[in-house]
């Protein structure tokens, strides 16, 4: 989840840093659609490692308690990150990924604080 998150994190990263430092670079296609195939791959790691942590976190019935407040949680944390989104009319889009980097590189540091399962 670690690995994943901060593929992610750092994706978006090079996403913002390359269309501030090099705008003619995206007038090809290539840079933008291998940003976003690492973004994807991330994604569906960090999906599949919290699933997988929750799995063998709980014991019994509680497994099933677990994935359903987490599915939940996280439908409450889309709801509001995509709010969030509504700052592209204040900012520009490259500003709008930088933040969303950001929050995922704050994600990074909250899963190294999980205990070891």
């Amino acid at each position: 989840m670690l690995i994943s998150s901060l593929l992610g994190s750092l994706s978006g990263i090079a996403l913002f840093l390359s269309i501030k430092l090099l705008p003619e670079t995206f007038s090809v296609v290539w840079p933008v659609a291998v940003l976003y195939f690492i973004l994807s791959v991330a994604h569906q790691g960090v999906r599949i490692g919290r699933k997988t942590y929750l799995v063998n976190l709980g014991e019994g019935n509680k497994r099933t308690s677990y994935v359903s407040v987490s599915n939940t949680i996280i439908g409450i944390v889309l709801l509001v990150m995509s709010g969030i989104s509504l700052l592209t009319y204040m900012i520009s889009l490259e500003g709008l990924i930088l933040i969303f980097s950001m929050i995922a590189l704050i994600g990074c540091f909250i899963v190294i604080r999980l205990p070891e399962i």
